[in-house]
């Protein structure tokens, strides 16, 4: 087996490693080698379809020995409603963290926890960027 056969690399095509003696093919590039999986597959051949099946199983194992909801946690004080200016045009709209957070809030319900939200308002509006906050989330998860 050659020198560089004995490196895991990432594969150029797919990003997930490439094993030694799994078929991969090197190519000098740059300083360093360039890897990619096998074409086809073959008697321990590992193709890029493979590396991902075999990495879709091992998150699986993952998650089924450490599921991630449903959680207990507290999230006070999330800003949900920015308030805009632009072009002399005033609106309001919801902002990234609030839509990040609706991913965690409808995984949270799909695993059977529960989640209670309180909206409010308040006092005075916060500066973010030039623009406003006017309206802050309070987020509880609970497993029951």
């Amino acid at each position: 087996m050659k020198a560089r056969q004995k490196i895991v690399a990432a594969c150029c095509h797919c990003g997930r490693p490439v094993k030694p003696n799994t078929g991969g093919h090197y190519a000098k590039y740059g300083l360093g080698w360039r890897a990619e999986h096998a074409l086809v597959s073959g008697e321990g051949d590992v193709t890029c379809a493979d590396a991902a099946r075999e990495a879709e199983e091992a998150r699986a194992q993952r998650a089924a020995v450490n599921p991630l909801y449903p959680v207990n946690s507290k999230l006070i004080g999330v800003p949900m409603i920015l308030r805009k200016e632009r072009k002399g045009i005033a609106f309001e709209t919801v902002t990234p963290n609030w839509r990040n957070l609706q991913k965690h809030i409808e995984k949270q319900r799909k695993a059977g926890g529960v989640v209670h939200c309180e909206y409010r308002e308040l006092p005075e509006p916060w500066d973010y960027r030039g623009d406003q906050i006017t309206e802050v989330a309070d987020v509880i998860f609970s497993k029951t």
